[in-house]
Formats: C-alpha cells, sequence, structure tokens
C-alpha cells in the first residue's frame, strides 16, 4: 500500500497496476502470494500466470489549482468545487494545502458531509515509523511548503529521540525514526509533546472544542471526559486536517450522534463487588454556631480503598468496549461510587481499554 500511494504521487505513470499470483499449492489464506506493481508504460510479460489485476489510476491524486471559495457539498462524486476550510486565508494556498484540502474533500464525500467546520487542535498519530512511505508523505508536504494552521500535538515516535543508543535502538530504526518526527516538527507541530496522551498537557481542548486527534485512547477519553468532539481518525489524514484547519462534519461532531445507542448497567456489579473494597475512615467533625443558638454540625469521611480497586477501570473499560458493538454505550452505576474516589488515571485507564476493544468514539458516564 505505501509503495503503490507513494509511486502515484512521484512516478510520471498514469496508473499502476496492481497484480496478484499465487504459488501452485497455495491456499487463499497463504502468504505464498506475490504482489507485483506495474506501472502503465511497463510490460506485462515479464510477469507469468494468471491472477488479480488492480488498476489504480493517478487521477484520485489529480491536485486542484485554488481552494474552493465557500463551505457547502454540491454533488455526489465528490466534495464540490465551492467547498472551502473555514480558516482559509485570502492568500494563494501551498502545494501541500491544496494536496491537503483535496484529501478532506475526498473523505468528506464518502462520509456524506454538507459541510467542513473549524477545528482547534489537532494531535497527530502517525509519528510511529513504519515503514519508507509514511516517512515519505510526511516529507513530501515539508516539501511542498505545509504548516499546520491549528495547535499540533505529536504522538510518541518509535524510539527515543535522544536516547535511542543507550535503549538499543538501531542506528537505522532511530535515523527512521527521527526524521519522521523531524518532517512534522518541519510542519509546524510542537516539539514538546510527543505523547499519546495529549490530554495532560496544558494545550487539551475545552468543552465542546472541535478537534482532530488520531490516537484511539486519546479520541475516547477527549470526547468522554473533557467533552470535546473527535472522530477516530484515520493516520495521514489528520495531519492533512491539520493543515486545513477543518474536518468534515459529521460523526460525533454532531450533536445528536453523541447520544447513546446502548445501555449496559453495571450497577450491580460495582454495590457487590466494588464497593466492598471501600473502607471508610470515622471522619472529622466541624460544628458551627449561627448566633441564635443553632448550630450546624458537618461530619467529613475519608474513604480508602483495597486491592483491586484500581485495575478495575481497564478491566471495565476492555469489557464495555467488546459489549458496545461498535455504539456509544450509556454505562450505569459509576454513581454509586463515593463522591471524588473516581481519578483522572482511573478514567484514562478506562478510555484506554476501551478503545482497543471498541470502535466508539465516546462513552456516557452516569457519573460525569
Amino acid at each position: 500500500g505505501e509503495e503503490v500511494f507513494m509511486r502515484l504521487v512521484q512516478d510520471s505513470s498514469d496508473s499502476l497496476t496492481i497484480i496478484k499470483t499465487t504459488e501452485e499449492g497455495a491456499g487463499e489464506d497463504d502468504y505464498d502470494n506475490n504482489i507485483y506493481i506495474q506501472s502503465s508504460s511497463s510490460s506485462s510479460s515479464s510477469i507469468g500466470g494468471n491472477g488479480e489485476m488492480i488498476t489504480i489510476t493517478k487521477d484520485l491524486l489529480k491536485l486542484k489549482d485554488t481552494l474552493p471559495e465557500s463551505r457547502s457539498v454540491n454533488d455526489d462524486n465528490g466534495v464540490g468545487d465551492d467547498l472551502k476550510s473555514p480558516s482559509s486565508s485570502s492568500s494563494l494556498p501551498s502545494e501541500a494545502e491544496l494536496l491537503a484540502m483535496r484529501t478532506i474533500r475526498r473523505v468528506a464525500s464518502i462520509s456524506g458531509a454538507k459541510e467542513l467546520i473549524p477545528i482547534t487542535s489537532a494531535h497527530i498519530d502517525a509519528v510511529t515509523y513504519i515503514g519508507p512511505g509514511g516517512l515519505e508523505f510526511a516529507q513530501r508536504l515539508v516539501e511542498l511548503g505545509g504548516k499546520v494552521k491549528v495547535k499540533t500535538t505529536l504522538n510518541s515516535q518509535s524510539c527515543d529521540r535522544r536516547r535511542w543508543k543507550e535503549l538499543g535502538v538501531t542506528a537505522s530504526l532511530a535515523r527512521n525514526a527521527n526524521s519522521v518526527g523531524d518532517a512534522y516538527l518541519e510542519l509546524g507541530c510542537e516539539g514538546t509533546s510527543f505523547t499519546c496522551a495529549p490530554y495532560l498537557l496544558p494545550s487539551r481542548p475545552k468543552k465542546g472544542e472541535n478537534i482532530i486527534w488520531g490516537e484511539s485512547n486519546a479520541v475516547v477519553y477527549s470526547n468522554s471526559v473533557i467533552g470535546a468532539r473527535t472522530e477516530k481518525y484515520a493516520d495521514y489524514f489528520d495531519i492533512c486536517a491539520a493543515i486545513v484547519g477543518c474536518v468534515p462534519n459529521v460523526g460525533v461532531h454532531v450533536e445528536e450522534n453523541r447520544a447513546p445507542t446502548i445501555v449496559i448497567d453495571a450497577t450491580e456489579l460495582i454495590q457487590d463487588h466494588l464497593l466492598p473494597s471501600f473502607l471508610m475512615r470515622g471522619g472529622n467533625t466541624t460544628t458551627k454556631s449561627t448566633g441564635n443558638d443553632d448550630t450546624t454540625t458537618t461530619t467529613t469521611r475519608t474513604f480508602m480503598f483495597q486491592h483491586g480497586f484500581d485495575s478495575f477501570f481497564p478491566a471495565m473499560g476492555w469489557t464495555c468496549g467488546n459489549l458496545s458493538e461498535g455504539g456509544i454505550p450509556l454505562i450505569l452505576g459509576f454513581d454509586c461510587l463515593p463522591v471524588g474516589t473516581v481519578s483522572d488515571d482511573n478514567l484514562k485507564a478506562f478510555c484506554a481499554a476501551f478503545g482497543t476493544t471498541g470502535s466508539g468514539e465516546c462513552v456516557q458516564f452516569t457519573l460525569l
């Protein structure tokens, strides 16, 4: 996939043909399949045997000369020529912005979006080096003059940017990993991030803000705990949206799509198995006189929990992700817990586990 994409971008060929041939005696699911990528100018005679053939044309990546002028979507085959990023200026866009806008428009068309909406921040997931294609894509955006339009943080790299040698990382992997990070820094992303938990940074979004985050645990946390709005965005689409400053108005960006679609009642589980883990200390009692022979007595109790409380949240998130069937669950029962006992770390663990097994972007808690 990387090779096809990069050759479509860089080669002079108008199209590429993917040919798959299967070795004699190999099953459909075996790894003994050969994949050949052939440009339109190549001869197919060198590829023996029969196989499946798919031709991909360069039309998919054809760039527009200018950004469109308005925000509507007006055709069935793609976002209309009059669709514009809400944050676009009157200055001539860079080639990187044209490429990014074409990508945003195509995704908007596929997802049925009627408009693009501005975002306030982005978090780039594709900072891990997984092959030359991802590195070349980021470097190509730099060469084309790309710059992010919003505050943009970065996910963790494949290795430590400075101490890779002490950690036993090979020089070739470290070079490629740092090159990916360097490319995104040149695009204007924040160099002090490199974390998969951007919600812990001072720059975390506020409730109601539309953002684009590409890390699964961060997506669930931002939607469910902070109340910001982001889909689970794919790698490379995230940086395209950061460059143009907008996303299609679909999914959980839309208010009605944030409503729960499934109820998971954990009340009995929490009452029978989690609440008994709490130990209640005798609290401090304070008496306050009102001056009219009336007194007000307040008792403050301190709750402590035994082993097992912290491990409940990732286990519960993992289970709820499996049970939610891709929907947005409303989870009942967390309000049974004593006030103040559920920490941000507990919710972070829940959201990370939910994002691992569930495809939904959001969770609703009675606690929150």
